[in-house]
């Protein structure tokens, strides 16, 4: 864990520019749409749904700051995403996450990585795709701890936040995502 967490702001800036750098060139390609996902939400069949290609933005950086898109939709999205399109939707899910975490649920975001990334990360993302993931988590866990530590401060009496479940950021890192990050 980091021992200056003051300095998280610092590392937000250059996580997220590791990020455009990892993902510069990551396409949507074949994959499906988060539009195409919520058709399939919908029950539309699966052959439909791809043969009917909606307009997505060219580049995952179009999301990045677009109101209209939210990663955890309610409907559609990653549930529903193929492995092209998880790719593809992860990067602007990362930057912003580390600009404000809004999971529908502690864990949400760590099961769909690893869901598609499982122990062979290697089989969807590049090397530095996987550093970055990595260094993502590890982000996510020391930014959970610092906020634990605040509410601490705020909270003197005890325990710990009524919706604190555990560090899954740090669970996931430690399971095999810590191998990509640099010692």
């Amino acid at each position: 864990m980091n021992t200056q967490p003051h300095n998280l702001e610092a590392r937000k800036e250059r996580l997220v520019a590791e990020i455009h750098q990892a993902f510069a060139t990551t396409k949507l390609g074949s994959g499906l749409s988060w539009s195409q996902t919520v058709q399939l939400d919908d029950y539309e069949p699966e052959e439909i749904v791809r043969a009917g290609r909606h307009v997505e933005p060219p580049h995952w950086l179009e999301l990045v700051d677009d109101a209209e898109w939210h990663p955890f939709p309610g409907i559609g999205g990653y549930s529903f995403i193929d492995a092209d399109g998880f790719r593809f939707y992860l990067p602007p899910t990362m930057i912003r996450m580390v600009r404000e975490p809004c999971e529908w649920y502690p864990g949400h975001l760590v099961g769909i990585i690893n869901r598609f990334a499982g122990w062979e990360p290697e089989s969807i993302f590049s090397e530095t795709q996987c550093r970055c993931v990595a260094k993502f988590l590890e982000f996510m866990s020391d930014l959970e701890a610092e906020q634990l530590r605040d509410w601490a401060v705020e909270n003197p009496w005890g325990g710990i936040p009524p919706d604190y479940e555990s560090d899954h950021w740090r669970m996931a890192l430690n399971s095999f995502w810590n191998r990509y990050l640099s010692p």
